[in-house]
């Protein structure tokens, strides 16, 4: 039994014992009272014995495939079910189907197709669920799945420009504020940053947007010397120079900010777009040209605080546990919620936790169901802390972390993939790294979000293109 608060889990060095190997035998795949850390879901995916093929999905056509060397799948039922932007629509079984070991078989997922594909995204899920209890796990456990998208979908048409309500723009030489009908965006024209988003008089931001390339060590990236090795690009945002801050009026309806920035990192650049528009929507358009002879970055996005009565984080992306970029093959595509100020999970020693991958859109919101909504285009990473990445970095132990009057989000384009073929001196896969040696180009759009709004309808509307 766990004792009150404050308690945490101890590891060498915390009982005086010297040498110690820290914590190096305690972050395995579950905690010490058996809680499962992320990483297990991940294991599972991947050991998972029984696979799905899709072979024709317009007609749900897939061949199961039995990698079992002497089992038949007799013990699972086959259950599947499609989503519409995360929001299950269809469900159905095919009972048993006792593929025989080694062996693969085809059937038919017998699904609707749908009638209004405009602005929507389709998802098919095939799960493999014990029809008996087994002494290991109870009838309905899930033993194997995969998901697919289906070839359905189209892109909303664009929004017509001249339709919007209009801008106006107010200039001083510290600060530019765009206001629009029930919203503005102020800039800080010091910094070049984003600096406020204020929806019908409720201030959405607690701090600026600011470039982040760096992430609180895990235990790999400590293994592997990543810190000192890529230290450059740990406070390369937060220490950039402004050098052109440029804002005009495209059209009545249309501000567009364009920011230049030198980062604290040799020669690296960035540039960021704003477009604002009257609807209410802020597009971010970042290049980051890194400068030759550079290490990894540890990611690429946007960080920044919000008031903690937006706790409430909802998403449309994988989950529901944390996901990474070498690390995410466990996490279905789907519609999650979690409460900041109560983390889903922590490990033993504090370290980067939490992203999610994949993320169509993500909304901070409050108890009004009120909040910022940060939609990929096409696709994000997010995560929230109820504490900063200088905190998390700082504390070797659960109960160091801080729970702060404001939360830290995080909007990237992507990170570098968390490693583990070792964890004393394998760095992640190249395929999974964010190396020096590219440009980088992405976008998200960010606006207010209210109770009453259609999430997925804002989401999947598309702008329009301006010359």
């Amino acid at each position: 039994k766990k004792p009150n608060k404050p308690w945490f889990w101890a590891y060498g060095g915390d009982f005086g014992d010297q040498p110690n190997d820290g914590n190096f035998c305690i972050n395995g795949l579950v905690q010490p009272d058996r809680t499962p850390n992320p990483h297990l879901y991940e294991v599972k995916k991947v050991y998972q014995n029984i696979n799905v093929h899709g072979e024709d999905l317009s007609v749900g056509r897939v061949k199961i495939e039995n990698k079992y060397g002497f089992r038949p799948l007799d013990f699972v039922d086959v259950i599947w079910e499609v989503t519409e932007n995360g929001q299950v629509v269809q469900t159905g079984s095919l009972g048993t189907v006792a593929v025989p070991p080694l062996s693969s078989q085809g059937v038919t997922i017998p699904y609707q197709k749908p009638k209004n594909e405009t602005g929507n995204e389709y998802l098919l899920k095939v799960s493999f669920v014990l029809n008996q209890d087994q002494s290991w796990a109870g009838k309905g456990h899930v033993v194997a799945w995969d998901q697919f998208e289906l070839p359905f979908g189209k892109a909303a048409a664009a929004l017509v420009a001249d339709e919007m309500p209009g801008l106006t723009m107010q200039d001083t030489a510290e600060s530019l504020t765009v206001k629009g009908q029930d919203f503005s965006v102020g800039f800080n024209k010091q910094t070049g940053a984003l600096s406020a988003f204020v929806y019908k008089g409720t201030p959405l931001l607690a701090s600026e947007l600011r470039p982040n390339y760096w992430r609180a060590p895990t235990d790999n990236d400590n293994g592997n010397g990543m810190p000192g090795r890529c230290g450059v690009w740990k406070n390369a945002g937060t220490n950039r120079q402004l050098v052109e801050f440029q804002a005009v009026q495209m059209r009545p309806h249309v501000v567009r900010v364009t920011v230049s920035d030198a980062l604290a990192a040799g020669q690296s650049t960035l540039k960021t777009v704003y477009t604002v528009y009257g609807c209410g929507e802020v597009l971010m358009e970042q290049t980051l040209k890194p400068s030759s002879g550079l290490p990894e970055l540890m990611r690429i996005g946007m960080q920044g605080q919000m008031p903690v009565a937006f706790g409430t984080m909802k998403w449309y992306g994988r989950g529901p546990w944390e996901s990474y970029w070498d690390r995410k093959s466990g996490a279905a595509v789907g519609l999650y919620e979690v409460d900041v100020y109560n983390p889903d999970h922590i490990y033993v020693r504090p370290q980067e936790n939490g992203n999610r991958s994949d993320v169509r859109w993500t909304a901070w919101v409050n108890t009004q169901g009120l909040g910022l909504l940060a939609i990929g285009e096409p696709l994000i990473n997010v995560s929230a802390w109820p504490y900063t990445m200088a905190d998390l970095e700082r504390a070797r132990h659960i109960h160091e972390l801080p729970s702060r009057e404001t939360m830290t989000i995080n909007i990237d384009y992507q990170q570098t993939g968390v490693g583990g073929d070792n964890s004393w001196g394998a760095r992640p896969h190249r395929q999974y790294t964010l190396t020096a040696d590219k440009e980088y180009r992405w976008k998200v759009r960010l606006t207010a979000v209210e109770k009453t709004a259609d999430i997925q309808k804002i989401a999947s509307r598309v702008l329009p293109e301006l010359d």
